[in-house]
């Protein structure tokens, strides 16, 4: 829960809350970095490249969330593990392919080198992102909630993005942008505060998930809400899907379930050992 560690009564809420400069900055600071870096550099691709293909070459950071996985220690090498996630990288591509009508319209958009850099670079950084968030969670005593998490986090995550924003895209720009006139300031500001609510709702489920389960699952989760869109986009707003989307459809579909089916079996196995372990003490102990 939220409730502090030391009492708050005799040392004052806010002194609960207080972490020393040092601790912040190895620990927590590295999140903040991963975190707006990955933010900001997706942000940025989009306007380099079409959504279609940024969302094809974002799947690539299920690789990475795996690299780091293995790197931190939070996944165990498994051949069938890696099997899994370059099937599932290469179906996802194929099921957000663009049909080619379309792609040759956004030829040119698709194609900008700067665009595909980027979105690579955010995807490697993602990768990092979510393995220093699920340490945070698991073995840092000021974020072991969700809630914590966040509050620690996005103070440094705020400001570097702030910072950033200020010189790659200028506030004068920001300002005078036609926005302003079009949707007013109430307007602009609710497009501002209603979409920040909804990432703040969705970035908390995230925390939660990661909390209970490996940091693999949470991208896969994310893979699964894509073949839903794509399939609900198809049922009911008629959206046109190629036969290489279609199999990409298929193919991502059965390998969400094979991870599953792994998950389940290293979880009983895991059960079994501890069992054992559990048995094989209390024998000793009798002998």
């Amino acid at each position: 829960m939220l409730r502090p560690t030391v009492n708050a009564s005799t040392q004052g809420f806010w002194n609960t809350l207080a972490i020393s400069p040092g601790h912040y900055a190895r620990q927590i600071l590295p999140c903040g970095f991963a975190s707006a870096g990955d933010i900001g550099l997706s942000n940025l691709s989009i306007s380099f490249i079409s959504l279609s293909l940024y969302t094809m070459l974002k799947t690539s950071s299920l690789i990475f969330v795996l690299i780091f996985g293995l790197i931190f220690r939070l996944e165990r090498f498994n051949w069938r593990l890696i099997i899994i996630v370059v099937v599932m990288t290469g179906s996802v591509m194929m099921m957000t392919q663009k049909p080619e009508s379309a792609e040759s319209d956004a030829l040119a958009d698709d194609h900008d080198p700067v665009g595909i850099v980027l979105v690579m670079a955010a995807s490697a950084i993602s990768g990092l992102r979510w393995s220093f968030t699920q340490l945070l969670l698991k073995k840092n005593d000021y974020t072991k909630h969700p809630i914590s998490t966040i509050f620690y986090i996005s103070p440094s995550m705020i400001v570097i993005l702030f910072i950033a924003a200020i010189f790659v895209e200028r506030w004068s720009s920001f300002v005078s942008s036609p926005i302003w006139a079009i949707h007013g300031v109430l307007g602009v500001l609710g497009l501002m505060v209603v979409p920040g609510l909804l990432a703040f709702m969705m970035t908390l489920c995230e925390f939660k998930l990661l909390s209970v389960a490996q940091v693999l699952t949470l991208s896969i989760a994310g893979i699964f809400k894509e073949l839903l869109t794509i399939m609900l986009g198809s049922i009911l707003f008629g959206d046109r899907l190629s036969a290489i989307n279609c199999v990409g459809l298929v193919i991502t579909f059965f390998d969400i379930l094979w991870y599953n089916y792994y998950r389940y079996q290293e979880t009983e196995a895991s059960a079994k050992e501890n069992g054992n372990g559990y048995t094989e003490a209390i024998e000793l102990k009798q002998h």
